[in-house]
């Protein structure tokens, strides 16, 4: 089981990874060691839904990511990478996934792409399929998922400029989009000036109107009021534990329990009253999502 778990793991992680070329069943059978004959009807039962609609679900969000933070790409540029043949099947596709054309979404997004894809599973054996996928990827990255690969780090004080998402998750997309705008404006793109998120609460464990989400990039700069609704903050100098993950956002869950659920009881560490830091080392659509790299502070004291 664990070799056959592997294979597909092998195979998910080529996927993501060639997004941007074609795909076909040939490569995909050869790569996991399977019959051709016998691939697609594997993966279908396997993971739970068949291969093309995988790829092209896969396709499709990062497309909305790059809606959201590719602004110089055109809509049929953004149709091309994800290897549509027209703007207009790419948007007839888009729409039917998320309920929002590209135009739309580019303008006003809903939903964190992968949110929607796991509340539109539908039944049960969907969600379970859909957990076996998070499963495999999470189990294939470069992770050191253990409490062994946690160190313990003199943070510097870093001041930022911030803009905080109230309300739903499910709007984060939109408050990110908003403080892009920001960055370009003042001209702080995140090659020039470092990426962190201030994590408050368990998105799970919160009632919407009270979550709360701080999206941040470096900055020496005091920022006067203004229509954005940025501002300044400073992380203050001090101990943190650090855990680096490795892959999708949809996997920070499983990191967090590493750290509060199994380093922390049996470190004898106290945490500081100061919420987690995560600072965006490698962000996802620049890479690959199973290359994508966060490093997980928490403040102690």
């Amino acid at each position: 089981m664990t070799s056959y778990q592997q294979r597909f793991a092998t195979v998910l992680e080529y996927i993501d990874k060639n997004l941007e070329k074609p795909i076909n069943l040939a490569q995909l059978s050869h790569i996991a060691c399977f019959s051709a004959y016998h691939f697609h009807r594997q993966f279908s039962a396997y993971i739970g839904q068949p291969l093309h609609q995988y790829i092209q679900q896969s396709r499709l969000e990062k497309a909305a990511l790059q809606l959201v933070y590719r602004q110089h790409l055109s809509i049929g540029e953004i149709a091309e990478k994800a290897t549509f043949s027209n703007s207009e099947s790419f948007s007839r596709a888009f729409k039917q996934m998320f309920h929002q054309t590209p135009s739309q979404y580019r303008k006003s997004p809903k939903i964190k792409p992968w949110l929607s894809i796991v509340n539109n599973l539908g039944d049960q054996d969907k969600q379970q399929k859909q957990k076996k996928v998070t499963e495999l990827m999470y189990n294939n990255s470069v992770i050191n998922n253990d409490i062994n690969s946690i160190s313990i780090v003199n943070f510097p004080q870093t001041d930022l400029a911030v803009y905080s998402h109230i309300g739903s998750p499910n709007n984060i997309m939109a408050s990110v989009q908003h403080f892009i705008s920001w960055r370009k404006a003042h001209h702080t793109p995140p090659n020039q000036s470092k990426t962190f998120n201030l994590i408050y609460s368990d998105p799970s464990q919160s009632n919407e109107g009270d979550y709360r989400f701080d999206i941040c990039a470096q900055t020496k700069k005091k920022i006067e009021e203004n229509t954005f609704g940025v501002f300044n903050l400073t992380i203050p100098a001090g101990r943190c534990a650090k855990y680096r993950h490795i892959g999708s956002d949809r996997f920070l869950a499983k990191s967090f329990d590493i750290l509060y659920g199994e380093w922390l009881p049996q470190s004898g560490e106290q945490l500081r009253d100061f919420p987690c830091i995560l600072e965006r080392v490698k962000m996802f659509p620049d890479v690959a999502e199973s290359e994508t790299i966060i490093d997980i502070y928490l403040p102690l004291l």
